[in-house]
């Protein structure tokens, strides 16, 4: 009976025993029964929470790592938070919370060839570009950190090396697209470049790129009048 509820919820979040399933906690409370799930990624372990078998036929439960992702306003899925990974560290006489994740999945294809990524004999997984640091939003009045480990792939095909993307950040850059938002924001009242930037833990300059960004699609420039 519990294999299969196992089962069920195996396929609900699309994984296989094979590849990531490393246990289960089954805890009796009355009649019902309450399902830890654990996952091995990256030698972390991600767990979630199922309440009972009715939670499970509706579909609606969310995981540890979802609930975090979801304080962080991160809208990928494909990112998951290591266990015991949320720190406060102090950087640059500031303290932040600094939170380790990971972002890692199947692609579809390869962006270097366009290869499409059929079985395990075209694109394989290639470890980790480790210690990517991003820029977030802070939370509860405190400078946020994220520590992305970045999965590396390789194409058979090409033989060439490909990083995951991912929708919080673009690619080559460090500060979040939440964080680009808010600063977009901060600009539309009136205060200083350097206020915008203390708050938003940013540089200057990146404000400033942003605000010329904004002014190249809204203002017309003339050489000459």
């Amino acid at each position: 009976f519990h294999y299969i509820i196992i089962l069920k919820i195996l396929k609900h979040q699309k994984r296989s025993i094979s590849t990531s399933f490393y246990g289960c906690i089954i805890n009796s409370v009355g009649r019902n029964f309450h399902y830890t799930i654990f996952y091995l990624i990256k030698r972390h372990v991600v767990w979630y929470n199922v309440i009972d078998e009715k939670t499970l036929k509706g579909c609606d439960y969310m995981s540890n790592n979802d609930y975090i992702l979801n304080l962080l306003n991160i809208k990928d899925r494909n990112i998951f938070i290591c266990q015991n990974s949320i720190n406060d560290l102090d950087i640059k006489g500031i303290k932040h919370k600094v939170i380790e994740g990971i972002l890692t999945y199947i692609p579809d294809y390869c962006p270097c060839c366009g290869c499409v990524n059929d079985s395990h004999n075209d694109i394989i997984k290639w470890g980790f570009r480790k210690n990517c640091k991003v820029k977030i939003p802070d939370v509860s009045n405190c400078k946020s950190l994220l520590i992305l480990h970045k999965q590396r792939f390789f194409c058979k095909n090409c033989n060439n090396t490909f990083l995951a993307e991912t929708s919080l950040v673009d690619r080559n850059k460090n500060i979040s697209n939440n964080t680009e938002l808010k600063i977009r924001l901060e600009l539309m009242s009136k205060q200083s470049e350097k206020d915008i930037a203390l708050r938003t833990n940013v540089s200057v300059s990146k404000v400033d790129r942003v605000l010329n960004e904004i002014s190249s699609h809204t203002v017309l420039r003339h050489s000459s009048l």
